[in-house]
């Protein structure tokens, strides 16, 4: 992030410690937060034209392995996020309705459980 294309992230980025994987043999994840998938997209496109990141996929290859990748896009969110929250759990679902998968969340947050 000290990079000049580095300081011209208009993201945030997160390093999270995985302390429950089940299966997954991860033990950290980087977690790149943007506004949209255009703002991403565009700042992706200067930051793999820059040395710097070449710099440091070859640092990183040296003490760490590429487990897996995943993209998320907030469907809807509940509760206030804040830059304080520093334990998350993160539930994956194989969803074959949205829209349903919605409404049943929202069911379930609505009741006192």
């Amino acid at each position: 992030m000290s990079s000049p294309t580095g300081q011209q992230s208009p993201g945030r980025l997160l390093l999270q410690t995985n302390v429950a994987d089940g299966d997954d043999p991860s033990t950290h994840t980087v977690v790149p937060i943007f506004a949209s998938a255009t703002e991403r997209e565009a700042y992706f496109q200067k930051l793999i034209a820059d040395p710097a990141w070449a710099e440091f996929q070859a640092t990183v290859e040296k003490i760490a392995r590429p487990r897996s990748s995943s993209r998320y896009s907030v469907m809807k969110s509940w509760g206030d996020i804040s830059d304080t929250d520093v334990v998350w759990n993160t539930l994956s679902f194989d969803v074959t309705d949205p829209p349903a998968f919605l409404k049943a969340m929202e069911t379930f947050l609505a009741t006192p459980t």
